[in-house]
């Protein structure tokens, strides 16, 4: 019985701190590309046309307002309708600063358990981002 039962904790003891590094690296890993990625997007989204100019990300007339919209072009205010879509852009490019800020303070906070909940859900909106950022978007 010599070697084999003592042998056990200390197997046992080694596959947990293995488990606990390799967690520490997914972690930091996780953290790294998203904080790139956040970087990415709003630089890419903080230039003239970097809203207006990317279709996943243009803002268009809000639907509460397309059927105003479509009276006012149909009266020949059209040209007005497309400025209002031009500043609704503008004003996001414009916000995007203070919006990375958010974001890489969410990153920071970000646990592996909420990255795989974020990652998995059908709505990124009502996830981890949507959550943790919450409180901080009155403080500004």
């Amino acid at each position: 019985m010599g070697c084999g039962a003592s042998a056990q904790p200390v197997a046992d003891a080694t596959v947990q701190r293995t488990l606990q590094q390799v967690e520490y690296m997914v972690n930091v890993a996780i953290h790294a590309a998203l904080k790139s990625c956040i970087l990415y997007a709003c630089d890419t989204a903080r230039v003239e046309g970097g809203f207006s100019n990317n279709p996943r990300i243009r803002f268009g007339l809000p639907r509460e307002l397309e059927k105003f919209g479509s009276t006012c072009s149909g009266i020949g205010l059209s040209s007005q309708v497309d400025d209002f879509v031009v500043l609704l852009n503008r004003a996001a490019e414009t916000a995007v600063p203070a919006c990375k800020t958010v974001l890489m303070g969410a990153a920071d906070r970000l646990h592996i358990a909420s990255a795989r909940a974020l990652y998995e859900s059908k709505d990124p909106n009502t996830g981890f981002t949507g959550m943790s950022s919450r409180g901080n978007a009155g403080s500004r």
